[in-house]
This record gives C-alpha cells, structure tokens and sequence, in this order.
C-alpha cells in the first residue's frame, strides 16, 4: 500500500464579506507548496491535484499544469498527479495536454502521473457550449477516449501523422517535448461511477476512485475493477496501470480530541461544497455562509452548541 495526498485548494468565505480577504488566496498555494514539500520528506508517494473552473470556495486549483510543474521543482521523490486533466477539447486542448504533461514529467525527472476526466457538465458548458448536445447523447466518454488517444499519439510518435475525428481536427508534426516515463506517465481515469469504474479497468488504466460509501462500498469497488480488467481488457495504450486508488478525509494530530478541535467541521464543509459548487457556477455565491446557517438550522433541531466558523 503507497499513501500521497490530495488537494483541492478549498477556501471558504469570511462570514462577514462578500469577497476573501487580501492575501488569503497567497497564502493558500504557499501553504499548499510547504505541506507538498514536507510531504515530499516524510516519504509520502503521491500528491494530486484537482482541475476545477468557477467553483468559487470549493476549488481554487484551476491551472493545474502551473502548479504541478512548481511542485515538481520544489520537490524529489512525490510523485505528482493530475486529479485529473478534463479531456474535453474546450476545457484543455489535446496538444496543451501532450506538452504540459511531458513538460511536468521532464522538470520532475520522471515521477508524473497522468490522471483523466470528462470535468463537470457545468464546467463543459461554459468552455465548449456544443457539449450539451454530447452529453444529451451519453456520448461524452467518446470524446474522451478520442482526445486521449491522440494525445498519448503525441506523447510517442515522431512525427505525429495528425488526425480528423468527430471531436477534434488536428495538424500533422512533432510535438514536443516528449516525456521522461515510456512510453508516457501512467494513466488514471477519474472514477465516479459503476460506469467509469468498469472503463478505467477495461482500458487498462489506474482508478481514481472518490471514498464515497464506506468500507464496504470501497471493497466492492476494488472488487469489481479486478474482475473486469479479467474479463475485459483492452487498453488504451501500449502500457497498463493496474491499481486503485482512494480519496478520504483525514485529520492528524497527536490527540484525537485535538484532531476534533483542528477539523472544527472541515469534512462536513467539504462535502457541502462539492454538492454546491457547481450550481453555483455562473452566479455569485456564498458556500460558507450557507453552509453555517444550514448547520445552524440543525443545531437548532437537535440542541448543542452553535457551529463555529472555519
């Protein structure tokens, strides 16, 4: 079993304004790059970075590329990840991908891993408006599959032929630079899903499975993943990542009543925001302070103490 970290640069609201303070988005990526340091020390061996657009308090990790490569020269052993790049051609060009990719695997010395993902519908409907009409076809894993295989295309081939499929038109020649790792990073597939899950493991990629459920849920998640990379592999490369990953939230001190102090509802806001932060889109919004006056509510219901700020 390896451990690593992942980040999605939360950063709730003050409760008295409508905006952050000055300064609190700074110090979120420089304390963001000290723990992915220390980390880096302690011997974890990945750290993962999600790709998120407009989700105000939720994500604030939106150029994903950037960050990694300033991970990847401040660090020497963590691996670093994409957790994940959307595929979709409106949210990340497949030649942008196959050169920053390679670009964080060069100045990483060859410790990149390279995760995947479709994004939002939110998200694909503010960068590429057609993709309404490939979600209502339930056809938006092709457009992955397709912008995907050009980019490992590109990642290996010299020169690249070029391609014109139903998704993307792209010039013939070489792309550059290629990566370290052969013949790419390994890949991951964001899984979501009974349906991802069954295609990371058919496509002979990593899962990058959300801990949503439990034990139990997880187990049978890791379950199903090996029976159908069995049954059914056909890999979207020439190479294999077979493994599953977990995310969950963790909170370490040296007490548990001292970890309970430090969380102060940090895991409840985390989840409230991931069911928000995408309704909130194209309004302005304020997560945190809907969050308090729900947990407030509760309170009320049930008795006990009133919920703090973050």
């Amino acid at each position: 079993m390896k451990f690593g970290l992942f980040y999605q640069a939360q950063l709730p609201k003050p409760l008295d304004s409508e905006d952050w303070y000055p300064g609190q988005e700074l110090k979120l990526f420089q304390d963001t790059l000290t723990e992915i340091e220390f980390a880096d020390k302690l011997g974890f061996d990945y750290v993962w970075l999600a790709e998120h657009h407009f989700t105000s308090e939720y994500n604030h990790i939106s150029a994903t590329d950037v960050f990694l490569g300033a991970v990847a020269a401040k660090t020497h052993s963590i691996r670093v990840g994409t957790g994940v790049v959307q595929m979709m051609p409106g949210n990340n060009h497949p030649v942008k991908v196959a050169e920053n990719i390679s670009t964080i695997d060069l100045i990483s010395n060859g410790r990149a891993e390279f995760g995947v993902g479709v994004g939002s519908p939110a998200e694909q409907k503010m960068f590429w408006p057609q993709m309404a009409d490939v979600v209502k076809a339930n056809k938006t894993y092709d457009v992955l599959w397709e912008t995907l295989g050009e980019t490992l295309k590109m990642m290996t081939m010299n020169p690249y032929p070029g391609f014109t499929g139903d998704y993307v038109d792209l010039p013939s020649g070489n792309v550059v630079p290629k990566p370290v790792q052969r013949p790419h990073p390994p890949l991951w597939l964001a899984v979501t899903s009974e349906r991802s899950l069954k295609l990371a493991a058919e496509r002979g990629m990593g899962a990058s499975c959300l801990a949503q459920g439990g034990p139990d849920v997880v187990q049978t998640r890791v379950d199903d993943y090996w029976r159908h990379m069995r049954e059914n592999l056909k890999p979207v490369s020439t190479s294999i990542n077979p493994v599953v990953q977990t995310f969950t939230n963790a909170m370490v001190a040296k007490t548990d009543e001292q970890a309970r102090k430090n969380e102060r509802g940090g895991a409840d806001f985390t989840n409230y925001a991931i069911h928000r932060a995408h309704e909130l889109t194209y309004i302005k919004g304020h997560i945190h302070r809907d969050y308090i006056e729900k947990q407030k509510v509760l309170v009320d219901a049930v008795g006990g103490n009133e919920v703090q700020e973050l």
